[in-house]
């Protein structure tokens, strides 16, 4: 895995909706434990509201996160949010248990 599976001709700029997947590190299952679940959800809800994305709908499996996102204004940019969110979590992740939490990528459709 690893690279994102990207539609072919799709704009990421915008006001569009996403379905979006990103996998955990080796599929561990880090969202099985409460407290992980819920800071990545805590970032999720901060950088979309700090990049102009709504969260429709979200779910994090053991091992992964699914999420609907609805960009609200004309210059969204879904690759940066999906970057920023990664970015945080992973952050956040780190400073409270040891080992990566993302794998490179996502899937988007």
């Amino acid at each position: 895995m690893g690279r994102a599976l990207r539609i072919s001709g799709a704009s990421d700029v915008g006001s569009y909706a996403y379905f979006l997947t990103i996998c955990t590190f080796h599929r561990r299952p880090w969202f099985a434990e409460d407290r992980a679940a819920r800071d990545a959800t805590v970032q999720l809800l901060r950088t979309s509201r700090d990049y102009g994305f709504e969260v429709v709908a979200h779910c994090l499996m053991p091992d992964h996160l699914h999420a609907i996102l609805a960009g609200l204004r004309p210059d969204c940019d879904f690759q940066r949010f999906t970057a920023i969110f990664k970015q945080r979590s992973a952050f956040d992740h780190l400073a409270r248990r040891s080992g990566r939490l993302w794998q490179e990528g996502c899937f988007d459709r």
